[in-house]
């Protein structure tokens, strides 16, 4: 007994609703997880430093920015970092970004900032999961070579 355009706008309504109030999380098991999340990253001609809040069971909380750089440098201070995660009351947190070279692997700043931020996680009680490097072609995994965690 409703016209089709009154009955498109109750479809809409419930659709609205469904995605608002119904929350599907992303389980975060390795990076590979969290790729589509940071695959922006790529093409960024600065660096770009991102942090991916998770909750206890390791679930998508969410994504921020943290910093953006230079050509290839970033600057960042764990304050900022953890700000948001201690707010989101965050179980872990993941670290990533770009490099806008060719090359993946950590620089000896990549090393210093990520053993930084594990100490000042296991002080605030935020688990460090990994840190993801990212360019055009690959990824660089902290906790796949053995750099971060277990």
């Amino acid at each position: 007994g409703i016209g089709g355009t009154k009955a498109c706008q109750v479809m809409a309504a419930i659709e609205f609703a469904r995605r608002f109030l119904v929350h599907e999380t992303l389980l975060v098991k390795n990076y590979k997880d969290i790729l589509p999340y940071i695959e922006d990253l790529r093409w960024k001609k600065q660096e770009y430093f991102v942090t991916i809040t998770l909750d206890g069971g390791h679930h998508l909380i969410e994504r921020r920015v943290v910093a953006v750089g230079t050509l290839n440098e970033s600057l960042i201070h764990p304050r900022e970092i953890f700000v948001d995660a201690i707010s989101d009351r965050a179980g872990a947190i993941i670290f990533a970004h770009n490099h806008t070279s060719s090359d993946v692997t950590p620089s000896q700043n990549d090393f210093k900032i990520t053993n930084r931020l594990v100490e000042v996680g296991e002080l605030v009680g935020i688990e460090v999961l990994d840190h993801v490097i990212i360019n055009k072609e690959e990824e660089f995994s902290f906790r796949d070579n053995g750099l971060v965690g277990d």
